[in-house]
């Protein structure tokens, strides 16, 4: 597909911002444009998980333009832009749905609106890019601008009985704590430590970029989270998760895991 060109694709996007209000007509042009931008030639997505899921297979970048062109539409009325949102998402369409997830991200992080909204989305969605798009930049301003909410969100997620919604509060957490300051560490480890105790397999994919960002932030509260997780009663694939994972942990924790292991190793044996 030949390369876009910017100021026509501005010129044809800029009626989106005059039907902004009536999420109807707002559908009914961008699907338009997506049909004009759209490249029929690619079979498949590598990126999605659901092929089944209807994409017109639009550039990445248009949809970046699309979502700055509507930023501070959704900035300036945020009960407005939650019902385009909304309206974007029950359309269906793979673009449709990734736009929503830039769009939420733009939203007041106090509307009341918004916890419910993220948690609905995120339990609906299967896409590895939207996902991240909602885990990322979706709460974004929420981790920055409220905090305590967010961590609160966080909480329900983790404890909601859910493996996925666990999952994807880790890996919210993980971006909290890579990309903010001033934040509350003990409390990010309160939450954590259950989920990861409980079901530490589960989650081996995270636990090492999860003790890193840890680590990054603080060494010392790094160290207790480690122990934490060592703390009996220990799961029983605790040790064996941790033997996989340790080459892969920040150089300077991997002496104190070496010797939880070490003090683990007889428990082990006795439970042969």
């Amino acid at each position: 597909m030949p390369a876009v060109d910017i100021k026509r694709f501005n010129r044809e996007s800029a009626g989106l911002l005059r039907v902004f209000g009536q999420p109807a007509d707002f559908l009914h042009q961008l699907h338009g444009l997506f049909e004009q931008y759209s490249n029929r030639t690619i079979r498949t997505r590598p990126a999605l998980s659901n092929p089944a899921l209807p994409a017109y297979q639009v550039p990445i970048p248009i949809l970046r333009h699309l979502d700055m062109l509507l930023t501070q539409n959704c900035m300036a009325d945020s009960e407005q832009g939650l019902r385009v949102i909304h309206a974007l998402w029950q359309d269906g369409f793979f673009e449709c749905r990734l736009l929503a997830a830039m769009l939420l991200g733009k939203i007041a992080s106090d509307n009341p609106a918004l916890p419910a909204l993220l948690t609905e989305f995120v339990f609906q969605t299967k896409e590895d890019i939207i996902l991240s798009q909602l885990l990322g930049n979706g709460l974004k301003k929420m981790r920055q601008e409220q905090p305590i909410q967010f961590l609160e969100l966080m909480s329900r997620w983790v404890f909601s009985h859910n493996d996925k919604m666990t999952e994807c509060a880790i890996t919210a957490l993980i971006h909290h704590i890579r990309d903010d300051r001033d934040i509350n560490l003990p409390e990010i480890i309160n939450i954590l430590l259950p989920p990861l105790r409980a079901l530490p397999q589960a989650f081996q994919l995270t636990i090492t970029e999860l003790i890193a960002s840890i680590y990054d932030q603080s060494e010392s509260e790094a160290h207790y989270f480690v122990k934490q997780l060592f703390l009996a009663p220990l799961p029983k694939t605790m040790p064996a998760v941790f033997r996989r994972v340790l080459p892969s942990l920040p150089k300077g924790i991997q002496p104190a895991v070496t010797e939880l292991l070490r003090q683990m190793a007889p428990l082990d044996k006795n439970r042969i």
